[in-house]
């Protein structure tokens, strides 16, 4: 609402359009806002260690050519998005800055690891819960991702949900 009339090149490119669902994570002045706006945040709470700084809970991941550019290089939305938060995580070094691995982008990257001050929340958001990880066929995928992001970094938190979405009663 701030910024989308004004800098509609702050928000991804999905079909030729920019729309504001997620943010253009390759943008410099995007990156420079939300480390501006995180210094004020932190210095407003010192005394907390956990910050997230995620993607929106939508669809609508950038596909600007260099967003592209970086998923490809490193085969997963968290090319792009694992860049943007390991240079803010840099900027604030004794803080925590969490991020989501969900939906499109759980998938972990190949060729780049979060910095020792990035928190991996691993979403599970598809599993079934009706039978164990371990062996459900249906779970595969999360325990492929899970593997491949232990690979790259400890600092992981297994975001589970307590709601069966296809029965809420």
């Amino acid at each position: 609402a701030q910024y989308f009339d004004q800098h509609p090149e702050y928000f991804s490119l999905v079909n030729g359009q920019r729309v504001a669902m997620q943010l253009c994570l390759t943008n410099p002045d995007v990156l420079k806002i939300v480390i501006k706006e995180l210094d004020k945040k932190i210095n407003d709470a010192p005394e907390l260690k956990y910050w997230s700084v995620s993607q929106n809970d939508d669809i609508g991941a950038c596909e600007c050519e260099k967003c592209i550019a970086l998923n490809k290089k490193h085969e997963s939305y968290q090319g792009s998005l694992l860049t943007f938060i390991n240079q803010i995580a840099a900027k604030f070094p004794h803080k925590t800055i969490s991020t989501l691995a969900y939906n499109f982008s759980r998938k972990p990257p190949v060729g780049l690891k979060p910095l020792g001050n990035v928190n991996i929340m691993f979403s599970a958001i598809d599993i079934n819960r009706s039978k164990p990880l371990d062996a459900d066929p249906r779970s595969e995928r999360f325990r492929i991702d899970f593997d491949e992001w232990e690979k790259l970094t400890s600092n992981i938190i297994v975001w589970d949900y307590v709601v069966q979405f296809t029965n809420y009663i």
